[in-house]
């Protein structure tokens, strides 16, 4: 325990700035992240453990772990229940990390929670993302949710969020991501991801590379847990969905069904499986989710914008552009940051029209000079994003590379017309 006084806020903006000032991985990365589970339980038994008695769904993977929860939500949605979501990180505002129904918590809320955790700040001092998670299970039970769909941060089996008994888990996918952290190998990564199975708690598995399937599986057998492989019944086709899309919403309803969300009473009439999927994708499209991969960005819906970081996450993205022209026909605009700067992703855009490269307004973000690949890159500063873009408003283009980025996007074009993206 710690006598560091912080001082008690007196306003969502002290809250809100004394976040913004606590380290992160968005900030710095990895260096504020503290594994581990110890503080999180104490910190749960001094707030009188709110994330017990709630129905939770616990979802971690590489690529692919919001989208799920995103879908998840909305299926349960659609059959009345009232739905709460923690997922991270946050594009523009930290509110949009909880969900109540799809709209992120009220900012008098949120001061409202956080007011009532500060004791455990002072004896504590959590982490940035152990402070959110803490508010997470304030907000579910304060909301009285009937389900709440967690997102691991980093790994699973010592992310914050792991304090948790789900009715069912699941595990989106499996590939290189923070190896410095999770490993080098896909089974070592697949063993930290596993972490999140609880005993005879069922698990839904993505589509996994066979060594890190096998590693789950193995684990899931010693703990006496059901797998249920996502990958045993063909897909439903959906309009405008990819092969990841049409994935993701086929591991969200598995795992819906297992925590009997279709066993509530469905007031527009009863649904079969299917349609319950088709309506909750078409939910998925309309709603304003911030994070969601591959949005449109202007009003003529030809630019894009997906977070992709990593080499499955940037392939999955070309896949979705492919799927609306060739990729001679776009123009990429790419930002990211200088741990995530790699050949494998850079050399794939060596099919693109033209290529632009951002650095963002970050202090972990990576300039043109960090570049190792032979794909050409013309760089434009922030400032110049709508003078050298805008003659381009009609054309295909997407903008990738980051979470973060979006926050520079809206930077750049602020004082244009030329996006069609929320604003902070």
């Amino acid at each position: 325990m710690s006598d560091v006084k912080v001082p008690l806020w007196t306003s969502i903006h002290d809250l809100t700035d004394w976040l913004n000032q606590q380290p992160m991985m968005a900030k710095i990365g990895v260096d504020a992240v503290e594994l581990g589970l110890d503080k999180m339980k104490a910190m749960l038994t001094e707030l009188g453990h709110p994330e017990e008695g709630i129905p939770m769904i616990h979802v971690a993977g590489t690529n692919g772990k919001g989208t799920v929860c995103r879908l998840a939500a909305e299926l349960a949605m659609g059959e009345g229940l009232k739905v709460g979501v923690y997922t991270s990180p946050h594009i523009l505002r930290v509110q949009e990390r909880w969900t109540l129904n799809g709209v992120p918590i009220l900012d008098e809320q949120l001061f409202k929670l956080a007011r009532s955790a500060h004791s455990v700040v002072e004896s504590f001092q959590p982490t940035f993302f152990e402070f959110t998670t803490l508010i997470a299970f304030l907000a579910f039970q304060s909301w009285e949710v009937d389900i709440a769909i967690v997102e691991t941060g980093l790994g699973g089996r010592l992310d914050a969020t792991n304090v948790i008994t789900p009715r069912c888990s699941v595990i989106t996918s499996i590939s290189y991501d923070h190896t410095d952290i999770l490993g080098n190998t896909l089974e070592e990564i697949a063993t930290e991801k596993a972490g999140i199975i609880k005993s005879r708690t069922p698990v839904v598995l993505g589509n996994l590379p066979d060594v890190a399937k096998k590693s789950i599986v193995s684990i899931a057998e010693q703990k006496d847990s059901e797998v249920i492989d996502g990958q045993c019944a063909p897909l439903l086709e959906l309009e405008f969905a990819s092969k990841w899309d049409r994935q993701n919403l086929h591991l969200a309803g598995l795992a819906c069904a297992r925590v009997g969300v279709f066993g509530q009473p469905n007031q527009g009439g009863p649904l079969t499986y299917n349609e319950r999927l088709e309506e909750a994708w078409h939910q998925y499209q309309t709603r304003q989710w911030m994070g969601a991969p591959f949005i449109s960005i202007n009003s003529n819906k030809t630019w894009y914008y997906d977070g992709a970081h990593n080499e499955e996450a940037i392939r999955i993205c070309l896949n979705r552009c492919q799927m609306i022209a060739p990729l001679s026909e776009w123009s990429l605009v790419y930002a990211t940051m200088k741990d995530k700067v790699s050949t494998s992703i850079l050399d794939q855009f060596d099919r693109f029209d033209s290529c632009y490269f951002v650095s963002m307004n970050h202090p972990r973000a990576a300039t043109i000079e960090d570049n190792p690949s032979t794909t050409q890159f013309t760089s434009i500063p922030v400032e110049e994003m709508a003078e050298i873009l805008g003659p381009k408003k009609e054309s295909l283009v997407i903008f990738t590379g980051s979470f973060y980025f979006y926050e520079t996007l809206y930077a750049g074009f602020s004082k244009s017309s030329l996006l069609s993206i929320p604003a902070k």
